[in-house]
């Protein structure tokens, strides 16, 4: 797909964050970065939440989370607020695929909820992502866990993981425009 608009990104991305950190922590950095009226909000969360042991979080609280950090991103006058699907992962038990299965169902039930500026992002719904043990795939991810870095590769066509995935972003969000 072809770009239709430019974007300056900020990525506030962390080791092993939580939907509990982002929206309970107190540390806000994506929050203040918001421009009112011009800033749109991505937001993928959720699948380190179903790696917790104690104490043990469920989709459902998962799910509040988002609600809840949307609701803040839009108080804080984001213009669109983009809700993404996990991933397939290796995990214990079932930590990995079955939790973030059952997450992306809750996020594609509710995004259309959230109102007419909350957009889904399915990035499960891309197989060679979000296929139960697609994490297998060492084209498409590195350690099971992560997607193998930008540049050129095998996991779709000539892409990498994250290369792939960049292009799905890339298509939502030119839908979106």
């Amino acid at each position: 797909a072809t770009t239709t608009s430019a974007y300056t990104y900020l990525n506030y991305g962390w080791y092993g964050i939580t939907t509990a950190d982002a929206d309970e922590s107190g540390d806000f950095r994506w929050l203040a970065a918001i421009s009112p009226g011009t800033s749109d909000m991505h937001i993928w969360l959720g699948t380190n939440d179903g790696l917790l042991g104690s104490p043990v979080i469920t989709v459902a609280q998962v799910w509040a989370n988002l609600q809840r950090m949307t609701a803040r991103a839009f108080v804080a006058g984001a213009k669109r607020v983009f809700i993404a699907t996990p991933i397939s992962r290796v995990a214990a038990g079932s930590a990995g695929d079955t939790f973030n299965q059952s997450l992306s169902a809750l996020i594609r039930a509710g995004v259309p909820r959230l109102g007419t500026n909350a957009y889904l992002f399915d990035y499960a719904a891309a197989p060679l992502l979000g296929a139960t043990g697609a994490y297998s795939n060492s084209a498409c991810f590195n350690d099971q866990i992560h997607l193998t870095n930008p540049g050129t590769g095998s996991c779709a066509g000539t892409k990498t993981g994250y290369s792939y995935l960049a292009q799905l972003f890339s298509d939502d969000l030119n839908m979106a425009d």
